[in-house]
């Protein structure tokens, strides 16, 4: 029957002409958030939208300090299984919310292989030459769950001290929610010290021989951070050169230490925006957090190895079968990237205005999953501040380490106690060693090796230089595993991402 509004079910003229209308200024619209996100972020590739979920109606599992569960996984966006480059956009404004870019290892240059391989090999060479970080808020939170919780999310966790986990060349085996290690700059937490370097993990019970060992591969590791440092520069401008620079107008006119330079806070030609590198491994995750972070923008990158060393895992199948679990979640924006390919992986995030965290995982077999980013605390553009008006002996930079540690081996009493966890910018400076306040004593050295400074041997004490002193702080423990920070508040976030 024919009504003259044309038949059943078949839109009228009328009707075609608007959605003709709407799809041409859809299109418009789309093309306008391109062009923005393109302008804002140099980067090319495919362009998605996402809405954001108000902080009031995120679902449980999603929310600020709760841990993603296997159920919430999988009602998200899953990203990351695709080779290319995407960039999510920000469905309200057309701002860039993150980027993603996968590089398959089959597809590779020779220079990008290069490239994945020298990361490989430095990653395998950090832990052991520094300590694990102790105090980074979500991830303390993500391991007091895990330890409370009947269940075990690694099968290879362990529960005893660090010294009698067992190692496969020199990597330790899992621990409740994983490993993270930091390395480059933070503030300082030693008296009179405004900017250090992570220090060497070597302490009072270590052997000598091992401790050369450390002191060796401490000073390797930093020879190489430079060259590490132009990777991730390198990669970042190919990614995204306009929020490069953007990172890279904090440091403009500021005292702030870059990883491309690790003996003062003189920026060299080619520098990385960035004043630390965190490296995670052995089923990492954490709770969902913002960071303390100075630097807008993010960048990190994923990248699988085998355990012993072999070289970086070439096919999908040893990824998938080997680990299970462990995306990385911007849960505000219903988004999960899964590392499943024989890839690298590149994320830019926006650390302290976006919740994220990573997932737990599960390994099995002889595959290693690194995760990596780069970024500047806050805490330390603050303490580089007070630079301005301070001598360069307020730094303590490689060769200021490279002293401290050989005025340890020369004193023939290794005395150095230092957890590292207490160093890390994780937690605020007052935490320290809660319980334990040190005592501080210091003078004028002239730094002879017949004359290294004396110390009770009933007591642990931890020596080093800074400048033209020399400080010792006594301490309850020289086990690094016992003097752990315990600051169980999980609204500490801090800078640490991944």
């Amino acid at each position: 029957m024919d009504t003259g509004l044309g038949q059943v079910g078949t839109p009228t003229v009328t009707q075609l002409g608007r959605k003709k209308k709407n799809r041409r200024r859809g299109d418009k619209r789309d093309e306008a958030r391109r062009t923005l996100a393109n302008n804002t972020t140099g980067a090319s590739g495919e362009y998605k939208t996402t809405a954001r979920f108000r902080t009031a109606n995120l679902p449980e599992g999603l929310r600020a300090g709760d841990i993603p569960t296997r159920d919430v996984i999988d009602k998200l966006n899953i990203l990351g299984n695709v080779e290319g480059t995407l960039v999510l956009l920000d469905s309200s404004n057309g701002q860039p919310v993150a980027l993603l870019r996968v590089t398959l290892l089959a597809g590779m240059s020779p220079e990008e292989r290069a490239d994945c391989q020298k990361l490989a090999t430095f990653f395998h060479s950090v832990p052991g030459t520094v300590y694990p970080v102790g105090s980074n808020g979500p991830h303390k939170a993500a391991k007091k769950a895990a330890k409370t919780s009947t269940g075990n999310p690694s099968p290879n966790a362990r529960s005893a001290p660090a010294r009698f986990r067992p190692r496969v060349n020199n990597i330790p085996r899992s621990v409740h929610a994983g490993y993270m290690y930091a390395i480059g700059w933070r503030r300082g937490y030693e008296t009179l010290v405004r900017l250090g370097l992570y220090k060497p993990a070597m302490y009072a019970s270590m052997a000598e021989d091992k401790m050369r060992q450390v002191f060796e591969n401490f000073i390797r590791v930093h020879e190489e951070l430079p060259d590490i440092a132009d990777i991730y520069r390198r990669r970042f401008n190919t990614l995204a050169p306009l929020l490069l620079k953007h990172n890279e107008s904090n440091f403009k006119g500021s005292n702030i230490p870059s990883l491309s330079n690790v003996y003062d806070t003189t920026l060299r030609t080619g520098y990385l925006a960035a004043s630390n590198l965190t490296i995670t491994m052995r089923d990492f995750y954490n709770m969902f957090h913002t960071d303390r972070d100075s630097t807008t923008y993010t960048y990190g990158i994923w990248i699988h190895t085998y355990e012993d060393g072999s070289g970086l895992v070439e096919r999908d199948e040893d990824v998938v079968k080997g680990i299970t679990g462990g995306e990385f979640f911007l849960s505000e924006w219903k988004t999960a990237i899964r590392f499943q390919r024989a890839a690298l992986y590149e994320i830019i995030w926006r650390g302290p205005c976006d919740l994220h965290g990573t997932a737990p995982s599960t390994t099995k077999g002889n595959v290693l999953r690194w995760g990596s980013s780069v970024q500047v605390a806050s805490s330390l553009e603050q303490a580089a501040a007070t630079l301005a008006a301070g001598p360069s002996s307020l730094i303590a930079g490689l060769d200021d380490r490279i002293h401290d540690a050989e005025h340890l081996l020369g004193d023939g009493d290794e005395d150095e106690g230092d957890d590292g966890d207490d160093e890390d910018e994780g937690d605020d400076e007052d935490d320290g060693d809660e319980g334990n306040e040190p005592s501080w004593h210091f003078g004028q050295q002239d730094h002879a090796k017949d004359d290294p400074p004396r110390r009770n041997p009933e007591r642990a004490v931890k020596t080093f230089a800074a400048g033209r002193y020399v400080f010792e702080v006594e301490l309850e423990s020289d086990e690094p595993g016992d003097m752990e920070i315990d600051n169980d508040d999980p609204n500490d976030l801090d800078y640490v991402d991944m």
